[in-house]
């Protein structure tokens, strides 16, 4: 069956029409970040500064101080991201936080990234597509410079999420503003129903793309941050981690799911803080 027939069945009467993809404007989500190999020019990534702050006061063993520092100082992308680097305790990257043109990284905060987390059973083909960056410095948060929360309910599908949208910027695409595009989000069994033969939706995914079940944040927008409003409040909902095909009906992209994966986070923060 066609991937579109069963996003129409599942949507009903939730779904609405989506806007093209299109430049955002400064500070529209100032948790999206770029990053970059050092002494490579250009973008490779994207990813999302984390708010540890609530999961700092209530979660870690009982941990009631607040340290401000480690608050600014995390940032989620994809496993495939941190692993352009192989070296997990002094990884070569950059993170650049603040900006709107990613030619202009100057008019940014620049960090280096300390240590990478990778998930310890992250494969191409059974998900697990997250990373933690640790940053050597914290960031200064301004109005163009935040973080972003998770979503809280880790029970809560995907499909459920309302007024989602893609930030962030191609490695490949000469357009050089960081983009956004609204999503319509498809929980993991009802992709995979509708995938062609030998495609696989990791159980640790979803997917997500436009009415006509498109994906156009693509070539080159892997770690971009994905965010749905929850309670008027934006959330971190999951990460570009592949596309099967750009701009093609009936080929959603595949995103991590923050929700599946949050424990690990949790546990990877209390563990290192």
């Amino acid at each position: 069956m066609q991937w579109i027939t069963l996003f129409l069945a599942s949507c009903l009467t939730f779904c609405v029409i989506v806007k093209a993809k299109e430049d955002s404007y400064l500070g529209e989500f100032p948790w999206t970040v770029s990053l970059k190999l050092v002494g490579l020019f250009g973008h490779d990534c994207g990813g999302a500064i984390l708010n540890n702050v609530s999961l700092s006061l209530f979660g870690f063993k009982n941990k009631l101080y607040l340290d401000i520092d480690s608050f600014q100082s995390w940032v989620l992308t994809t496993a495939y991201c941190a692993q352009l680097n192989d070296e997990f305790d002094h990884p070569n990257f950059e993170v650049i936080a603040g900006i709107l043109d990613r030619n202009n990284d100057e008019s940014g905060q620049i960090r280096h990234v300390e240590k990478a987390y990778v998930h310890p059973y992250f494969s191409s083909d059974q998900g697990s597509d997250i990373a933690l960056l640790k940053l050597d410095f914290p960031l200064e948060f301004n109005e163009n410079v935040t973080a972003v929360n998770m979503a809280v309910d880790a029970e809560a599908l995907e499909s459920t999420f309302m007024d989602c949208t893609e930030s962030g910027w191609s490695k490949e695409d000469k357009h050089p503003i960081m983009q956004k595009s609204p999503l319509i989000l498809i929980d993991t069994e009802v992709c995979q129903e509708g995938a062609s033969d030998g495609d696989k939706v990791p159980t640790t995914s979803f997917c997500a793309g436009n009415e006509s079940g498109a994906t156009e944040m693509c070539p080159g927008y892997i770690g971009s941050p994905v965010t749905c409003m929850e309670n008027d409040q934006p959330v971190l909902v999951g990460l570009q981690s592949f596309t099967w095909e750009c701009n093609a009906a009936n080929t959603p992209g595949i995103y991590t799911s923050i929700r599946s994966l949050r424990n690990w986070v949790e546990y990877t923060l209390e563990k290192e803080e």
